[in-house]
């Protein structure tokens, strides 16, 4: 593909056929070659390959800090001051992860996860709690299995301290991606009160929004 050509949702190939670029949102949410963001964040002279290729966090210019400071900054909401760029890596897995690593200082458990039948974290994280047989409950289909799910959370945290893997985090889309259904506030909120209890971290993977 011809990088300096292709821009905003159009990608142009080598042999100059422009098309519709259908894919790669989560990878571009501004497109290709967004005119602000070459020019302030790399630099006029950038080279498009890079801007389109590489994550901000490895070619981003010095400006960089300040532009992040006075746009996602001034929305930020309140007592969140702290903004972390990611590359490819997978932000919910690396979630998981900093949770067993936090915990196994004080410990020398084997730590595990707990996830949901049916949602999508990712290869890293989904693929690993397979091979791993991390406990999964299902997703709740509506307000009247709630209460069900959530004694199946409790008893699952309580089988896994007892044993010698113990839960670290429990992971969950607010919307499932698969089904499309939505946990209600309250499920959320005693799924972080039953973390709380059982010392481990909650883990809330918004589904398509390219934010973790």
């Amino acid at each position: 593909m011809d990088h300096n050509k292709s821009k905003g949702n159009y990608v142009v190939d080598a042999d100059g056929n422009t098309m519709l670029d259908l894919t790669s949102g989560d990878f571009l949410p501004l497109g290709y070659n967004h005119d602000l963001y070459q020019s302030f964040v790399w630099g006029k002279d950038a080279d498009s390959s890079l801007i389109n290729g590489c994550s901000a966090d490895m070619f981003a210019s010095a400006n960089f800090g300040a532009l992040v400071k006075s746009t996602i900054g001034s929305v930020a909401p309140d007592g969140l001051k702290g903004v972390t760029l990611v590359n490819d890596t997978n932000a919910t897995a690396s979630a998981v992860q900093a949770a067993m690593i936090e915990r196994s200082q004080d410990s020398n458990n084997g730590w595990s996860a707990l996830y949901f039948g049916g949602s999508s974290h990712g290869s890293p994280l989904t693929l690993g709690g397979m091979i791993c047989g991390w406990p999964k409950v299902s997703y709740p289909s509506g307000q009247s299995d709630e209460a069900n799910i959530l004694e199946q959370v409790r008893e699952s945290l309580r089988e896994k301290r007892e044993s010698s893997s113990p839960i670290a985090a429990v992971v969950i889309e607010p919307t499932q991606q698969s089904t499309g259904h939505v946990a209600s506030n309250d499920f959320i909120k005693s799924l972080k009160s039953l973390s709380e209890e059982f010392e481990a971290a909650l883990v809330v993977d918004e589904t398509h929004s390219n934010c973790h």
